[in-house]
């Protein structure tokens, strides 16, 4: 009988206790774009600089074409998600996904949040420098050990979204 209660409380909970809830917002994407009256050569420069000082892992680097891209870089310190009226918990982070429900209270662990962001610079009538940045690549996966799964579930993935914040200031530095 005691078994049977214990199963009893697991199905349920299987069935209701744990819930996936979706991003309500609607969230931008594609690229910032920005400008600078400063040549491309210079913004080049200002942009390896901020790459070094930060110490960002870089895949792709093509000064010729202006290209720059990331490894996959950890977003887990700059990480949001909605409240459960649909606002911003953080509107000042990098990132945005989606979380679970857990017996009527949030749960927000994930395990490994990670993105890739790229550069285009591009030179402007004017001799200036257009700046295009964007994200790429996110990926959100939940943090539950194998072990305390429920039987059958896998590991989650979640929608996220960038909020354009990274890429608004990787172009203010480069202004």
């Amino acid at each position: 009988m005691k078994s049977f209660k214990y199963l009893l409380i697991l199905a349920v909970c299987a069935s209701g206790c744990i819930k996936h809830v979706p991003l309500q917002g609607n969230y931008p994407q594609g690229p910032v774009i920005g400008q600078t009256d400063q040549k491309v050569d210079v913004v080049w420069q200002k942009l390896i600089n901020v790459v070094s000082e930060k110490g960002l892992n870089v895949k792709v680097v093509d000064k010729n074409s202006g290209f720059i891209m990331s490894d996959d870089l950890s977003f887990q310190h700059k990480l949001t998600t909605e409240s459960k009226s649909g606002k911003l918990v953080n509107p000042e982070a990098f990132l945005v996904t989606s979380r679970l429900n857990v017996v009527k209270s949030e749960r927000f662990e994930l395990k490994k949040v990670t993105g890739q962001w790229s550069v285009i610079l591009s030179p402007t009538a004017n001799g200036g420098t257009e700046i295009k940045a964007m994200m790429a690549g996110m990926e959100a996966k939940d943090e539950m050990p194998a072990n305390q799964r429920i039987a059958g579930q896998s590991v989650k993935k979640y929608e996220v979204y960038s909020l354009q914040n990274f890429e608004k200031w990787l172009i203010a530095s480069l202004k």
